[in-house]
């Protein structure tokens, strides 16, 4: 599933052995991507921690979305509900 950022940008996640893969896509391409454990993203959005990861690509907690960053640039948010969802898809 894709979500639409601010254009040309889109973010998916897909499985990835034991992991997930949290791509973010420039004009259909991959632009870059970080591997996490499930476990790990559902503690960060239940969690204090305003920031996961550190790098090219940063996922940020602010009023009940998160900010998908990549290479320092916000390129669009999705709610933190809309992204639970995806992950129990997953």
């Amino acid at each position: 599933m894709k979500i639409k950022l601010t254009p040309p940008y889109f973010f998916t996640i897909e499985p990835y052995e034991n992991r997930l893969r949290l791509i973010v896509l420039k004009n259909e391409e991959e632009y870059v991507c970080r591997k996490e454990t499930k476990n790990n993203l559902v503690k960060f959005f239940a969690g204090e921690d305003s920031t996961l990861f550190k790098g090219r690509l940063q996922l940020k907690k602010q009023n009940n979305e998160i900010l998908i960053q990549a290479k320092s640039e916000i390129l669009g948010s999705i709610p933190i509900s809309a992204f639970n969802k995806i992950l129990e898809t997953i």
